[in-house]
């Protein structure tokens, strides 16, 4: 397995924003426009877009801005 690294170049949305576009079409962007790192904001605990996005590029890395312990706890 490899591990994937965060780019010196990126881009930052929250994931409300990026559902309202379409999770994988926001990943699929962002990648076309050459960005390395793909940022979402507000996930609180739903990763399922972070697997949408994964599912539909090739290249960019997709990370959560700030993922809360109290938001994985309940």
């Amino acid at each position: 397995m490899s591990s994937a690294r965060v780019g010196s170049t990126g881009v930052f949305t929250s994931l409300g924003r990026a559902r309202r576009s379409g999770a994988a079409d926001t990943g699929r962007c962002a990648e076309r426009a050459s960005f390395q790192t793909l940022w979402l904001a507000d996930v609180r605990g739903d990763l399922s877009a972070l697997t949408e996005i994964t599912a539909a590029t090739t290249e960019i890395v997709t990370a959560t801005a700030v993922l809360s312990i109290w938001d994985l706890a309940a």
